[in-house]
């Protein structure tokens, strides 16, 4: 939805919720990306969810109210009570991380906690869904920290790895062979990160992901970090590194959400040595 249709959705939401207030306001998202955040708020709710006018998909303002309301609705009946977010035991199960560019967003990592891999940060989510593929996230920050008062980094850490999906490894032939219009070669090219729609970038960091990559690819493995959602896999032969890594950065550019971008830095998993280096130098980042 384009942002001159704006102040027709926000008429048309006041309408449909007469009893409350629309908010408008500009959210600074990943890389420090801002978008136009629009949320109602209703008698008797303190926390409600921000949706972007730029997530809507809608051509016309009167599909983009329908679409709007019903994530909306969706989001009154979340998996996770938000009312009980200052209670750490009760919050805890909820907990998740996902990878950022650590250069992209060192204004928001200011404000929140996080532990620093090579050019990237993990960061920590309440994680909260609520029907329709509705998924929404709200970041960790320091407050929180100060309200939990005896957690630690590491003890956010450790949920979430414990709260952790079990991310497949997939050939792209097998999961794109009805929708690409030319097929692509098996054993080319794989995925990690698309059993939940958002943030399994951080697969790549799971204990098992170089058993997961020698089980799947049987050898090492350049990873292509395509977003924050997911990363791309080519086996080590299919290099030079110099012909892999220019791609990135043109298809960062190009084709990716200027907040959904990770990095424009080619990475290799050695799946005997279990560790995580940047391809180029070698630099080790991280050790499984």
């Amino acid at each position: 939805m384009k942002k001159e249709n704006l102040n027709q959705l926000v008429s048309a939401l006041e309408s449909r919720y007469p009893d409350a207030k629309v908010i408008v306001k500009d959210i600074v998202k990943n890389n420090n990306t801002v978008l136009t955040g629009i949320s109602i708020l209703e008698e008797g709710q303190n926390i409600v969810p921000n949706i972007y006018l730029e997530g809507l998909r809608s051509e016309t303002v009167a599909s983009a109210v329908e679409e709007y309301v019903q994530i909306y609705e969706a989001s009154k009946n979340p998996s996770v009570d938000v009312s009980k977010i200052n209670y750490w035991n009760q919050i805890k199960d909820s907990i998740t991380a996902r990878l950022v560019n650590y250069e992209a967003n060192k204004e928001m990592l200011q404000d929140i906690p996080y532990i620093k891999i090579g050019n990237l940060a993990k960061i920590f989510n309440i994680e909260v869904s609520a029907g329709f593929g509705c998924i929404g996230n709200i970041i960790v920050n320091n407050d929180l920290m100060g309200i939990w008062e005896v957690v630690t980094i590491e003890d956010l850490d450790e949920v979430a790895k414990d709260n952790a999906l079990d991310i497949p490894i997939e050939d792209m032939a097998d999961m794109f062979k009805n929708t690409f219009p030319y097929p692509i070669r098996r054993g080319c090219m794989y995925i990690s990160g698309r059993k939940n729609p958002i943030y399994e970038a951080i697969s790549i960091l799971y204990p098992t992901f170089p058993e997961k990559v020698k089980e799947t690819i049987g050898c090492n493995a350049y990873v292509i970090p395509s977003s924050v959602h997911e990363c791309i896999l080519v086996p080590e032969h299919f290099g030079p590194v110099e012909e892999i890594e220019p791609i990135i950065s043109i298809v960062n550019t190009n084709n990716v959400a200027p907040e959904e971008v990770l990095s424009d830095t080619l990475y290799f998993v050695d799946v005997e040595k279990r560790r995580l280096s940047y391809a180029e130098s070698g630099e080790v980042i991280y050790v499984y």
